[in-house]
């Protein structure tokens, strides 16, 4: 495995407060552009929505800001938030059909779990945060700092929480930078990383915990990339009876410790219409805590897409895929038929 000498430089490498006296990390969309998004919405009512390409829903408008989009994912600071969507007066499939007809301009959307959905609700459905096989965005409770087993995530916000549910972003870069200088003798285990418990996603007949360790970062043709998950690290000692050693615990204690940092993180609030664009072999992202609206219609409600981008960065064999080398490196393998679009 490669190793990185030094410090990143890069414009991943970026604190919170600095993204707070800018504002060109938000894309609005023009009048222009919404029209041309409701346009493109129409030409493809009637077809089956994963048989949507870019072609089908063309966006002639919005084609430079899509490649200055693309550009700050990959090469800047692997964070935009796109302001403005036009939601109003669309039923959900409509807003499905503008969500991935913008989406499949930037990358190829994956499935999201072993279901083979490949939009996801997130939403509080009453899922016990932290138990082996519950998600936290089908919760109402503050998630951890993870990222997501694709390039890109989006989440695009339907209905804000009545109060809290905050977003939350950190570079991972920047992370990064802060073990060497902190704690440099913890930046072995960054690259030996833990074994994941896959709470299950596992297929038939597969071990839940993976045979390999995943490595927290991993260096490749000048690029850091991140992947991080405490909670399906901390499930394996309960599944396997092998305690986390005092390093490991170590390792995660500062990761969370600098991803929660106020000097490193950046808090936003998610509004009706914003669609939040994550590289995630950059940045970690988490949520605080929220309170629903009475009203069932008003309640917080994100649609997500996790989106491939095949020309996007090279990962190592060992960090691809949490599945192993067999498997596709990333999303997740269905089992069984397909259900594209849980309601």
């Amino acid at each position: 495995m490669e190793r990185l000498a030094g410090l990143v430089n890069d414009a991943s490498a970026w604190r919170g407060p600095e993204l707070a006296q800018a504002c060109d990390w938000v894309v609005t969309i023009a009048p222009d552009q919404a029209r041309d998004l409701e346009a493109a919405v129409a030409r493809v009512r009637d077809r089956p929505i994963e048989s949507i390409t870019r072609a089908d829903f063309p966006l002639p408008t919005l084609e430079g800001t899509l490649a200055r989009i693309a550009d700050e994912l990959e090469d800047g600071r692997g964070f935009v938030l796109v302001r403005g969507f036009p939601l109003d007066g669309h039923d959900p499939d409509a807003t499905m059909r503008l969500y991935w007809g913008f989406g499949v301009h930037l990358g190829v959307p994956i499935s999201q779990n072993k279901f083979g959905h490949m939009v996801g609700h997130v939403r509080d459905e009453g899922a016990q945060y932290g138990t082996q096989n519950a998600r936290g965005y089908n919760s109402s409770a503050a998630l951890k700092f993870h990222n997501d087993n694709c390039d890109i995530v989006g989440l695009l916000c339907l209905h804000p929480a009545k109060s809290g549910g905050a977003s939350t972003v950190t570079s991972a870069t920047t992370i990064y930078n802060e073990f060497v200088r902190r704690r440099p003798d913890l930046v072995d285990q960054l690259y030996e990383g833990f074994h994941f418990h896959l709470r299950g996603e596992e297929r038939p007949g597969m071990w839940p915990v993976t045979p390999h360790r995943i490595p927290t970062f991993s260096y490749l043709a000048g690029k850091l990339s991140c992947r991080f998950v405490r909670n399906a690290i901390e499930l394996v000692p309960q599944r396997t009876g092998v305690p986390l050693t005092r390093r490991e615990r170590e390792t995660l204690d500062l990761f969370d410790a600098l991803a929660s940092d106020p000097a490193l993180r950046f808090d936003m609030e998610l509004r009706r219409g914003d669609l939040q664009l994550l590289n995630n072999h950059v940045t970690v992202h988490s949520r605080t805590a929220f309170v629903d609206h009475e009203d069932p219609a008003l309640r917080r409600h994100l649609m997500r897409l996790w989106l491939a981008t095949p020309a996007g960065r090279p990962l190592a064999p060992e960090f691809a895929n949490r599945y192993g080398p067999d498997v596709a490196r990333l999303g997740v393998p269905a089992v069984g038929p397909a259900t594209p679009f849980p309601p």
